[in-house]
């Protein structure tokens, strides 16, 4: 016969007792108490997660970790702008100041000593990389760079329409980015820049009968911005809902979920699906919708037209980047084409479809930017004369 130590029995004893007891559950109670577990790790982690990883308040404090940042993406737009801006401009960030339409303080207007050539280009940071290559190529020009993180054409088109007459340039550049298009039927760079949005406004344009018409934001600097965070009601943010084809109120608008860190992963999440749509919307593997190339032509067309009225050389500079194929120039290139538009195509020179042209963050290599420099060169040497510098031996 075999026997049972009490300590054995005690332990089956509790083993029945707790079999009998789950026995006794209903299959809604059982959903429900494992619910609650899930809940209560899930209000764990998410403690944990903002205790390991905060991320700064201040707009000055120099950029965290890696992790921090990761758990930072998914914040609503207007839970980062309330940390990107502050009370003045001198205590806002470096990305919640840049890209503003300011023409009083682009520079320079006027030539400047020992240089020959003065060049006002409009863009982004493609275009500010090509024009520090073309100083290095040729040290006597000098550059008037307007620009914006990853500025879209109605950007750039609009700062060039804003600049007229304020400065000497005898060249002027326009650089439309493939990847930006997608912007051009938004007013703020805050809607479609989900994960870390610049602030900076600009028109949204449409054709009617064949003429350019503007729907312009209603807020255009930094100040006016500010005045309006902390009003949900005001004017802009109802502009943005129904005239910003990137706004969503989920991605958008601050509340209490801004709080969770769980949340934000899903809301950011989203955002890359609510981005996608809207991208494929405009582009697709076959190329540009017809809508916005016919938008971005007339743009360019005018352009050109106004800069020769102006007795300037106007040059389009057309940047392919990656995923783009050379989508862009085969939208662009019929009027470019037709209308004998000087331009540049970065697609004959570092094609998109040649990764080894770019770096890790999307932009060209050293070396292609040099190529891209030495073609616009070339076009600008060949029909732009240059003013004589004393002391210097002068060539094209």
């Amino acid at each position: 016969m075999r026997l049972y130590s009490s300590s054995t029995l005690s332990s089956k004893l509790k083993a029945l007792s707790s079999k009998t007891a789950r026995s006794r559950r209903s299959p809604l109670q059982t959903v429900i108490l494992t619910g609650l577990w899930t809940l209560c790790f899930l209000v764990m982690f998410d403690v944990a997660i903002n205790r390991l990883f905060p991320y700064p308040t201040d707009p000055l404090t120099p950029r965290p970790s890696q992790m921090n940042v990761y758990f930072e993406y998914g914040r609503s737009v207007e839970g980062k702008l309330a940390r990107m801006v502050g009370a003045n401009d001198q205590s806002s960030s470096d990305l919640a100041k840049a890209g503003w339409l300011a023409p009083a303080e682009w520079s320079p207007a006027k030539l400047p000593a020992k240089k020959n050539l003065l060049i006002a280009i409009y863009g982004m940071s493609f275009t500010e990389q090509i024009s520090e290559a073309m100083e290095q190529l040729d040290p006597r020009l000098a550059f008037r760079r307007v620009e914006a993180p990853s500025a879209p054409p109605n950007h750039s088109y609009t700062a060039y329409l804003m600049d007229r007459g304020r400065h000497d340039a005898d060249v002027v550049i326009m650089g439309i980015l493939a990847s930006s298009v997608k912007a051009m039927p938004t007013l703020s760079a805050a809607t479609w820049q989900f994960e870390v949005p610049a602030l900076y406004t600009y028109p949204r344009y449409t054709l009617e009968k064949g003429k350019l018409q503007a729907i312009e934001p209603r807020v255009h600097t930094l100040a006016e911005l500010r005045n309006v965070l902390n009003d949900p009601q005001s004017e802009f943010f109802k502009q943005l809902q129904s005239r910003d084809a990137a706004y969503s109120s989920f991605l958008f608008e601050k509340n209490w979920l801004d709080h969770s860190a769980i949340v934000r992963l899903v809301r950011r999440a989203w955002a890359q699906r609510h981005l996608d749509r809207l991208e494929n919307g405009i582009h697709s593997a076959k190329g540009f919708a017809k809508e916005e190339v016919s938008v971005l032509q007339a743009m360019v067309s005018d352009f050109a037209a106004t800069a020769r009225q102006d007795g300037k050389f106007p040059i389009v500079v057309v940047l392919n980047d990656k995923g783009y194929e050379d989508h862009l120039i085969q939208a662009l290139l019929p009027r470019l084409g037709q209308e004998a538009i000087p331009y540049v195509s970065t697609h004959a020179i570092a094609p998109a479809s040649n990764l080894s042209n770019f770096i890790g963050d999307g932009h060209f290599t050293k070396s292609a930017n040099q190529r891209i420099a030495k073609a616009v060169l070339t076009v600008i040497n060949q029909s732009v004369p240059r003013k004589p510098v004393r002391g210097q031996n002068v060539s094209k």
